[in-house]
């Protein structure tokens, strides 16, 4: 399954994909403290690929945490993750001079995340899996129109009897031609 974020490399040739917007641009999504969801990074590829790191109240990767966010050349970079304002915020914290922080593709600095997201550090690729932030989907009202099933729509089940006695004269008719043959 191939995600904004994600590099597909064909031969020499690599590609990254991206959203068509900002993701900073786009409306956060807004938790309530009572009703806060657990929330962690799963580490989908680079060196921590199959980790899966928790956030609590605040999540910190960088050459000093544990474990250690380590980049390929000697190069450093921070990066938190945290609540603030009912918003799950990224932050880049330290700057790597080679490898921007990307989240679902588009370089950033900081942001609001959603569940889903993928950032992207040099080899490093994390997916946001926060279940309970999404929005629950609004149940249809019974008593409204809906659509008629297929079922429905072809009408009762009398209608049927023809193509059963069909189906009968067929097979007789192949019976009888078989056995007139042998």
């Amino acid at each position: 399954m191939l995600r904004a974020g994600d590099v597909l490399s064909v031969g020499d040739c690599r590609m990254l994909i991206r959203e068509n917007g900002d993701p900073a641009s786009r409306e956060p999504l807004r938790v309530p403290e009572s009703s806060r969801c657990p929330v962690a990074l799963r580490a989908v590829a680079g060196p921590l690929s199959g980790r899966v790191l928790p956030l609590r109240n605040r999540l910190e990767l960088g050459p000093t945490s544990a474990p250690p966010l380590e980049l390929p050349q000697g190069e450093s970079a921070a990066v938190s993750l945290s609540w603030a304002d009912g918003m799950l915020r990224l932050q880049l914290e330290q700057r790597s001079a080679r490898y921007p922080l990307r989240v679902n593709g588009v370089e950033t600095t900081g942001l609001a995340l959603q569940p889903g997201d993928q950032l992207g550090l040099a080899t490093h690729r994390f997916v946001v899996d926060a279940p309970g932030m999404q929005p629950e989907p609004e149940l249809p009202l019974a008593g409204g129109p809906r659509d008629l099933l297929p079922e429905e729509q072809a009408g009762p089940r009398g209608e049927v009897w023809w193509l059963i006695v069909t189906a009968a004269v067929l097979a007789l008719g192949i019976a009888l031609v078989l056995l007139v043959r042998l």
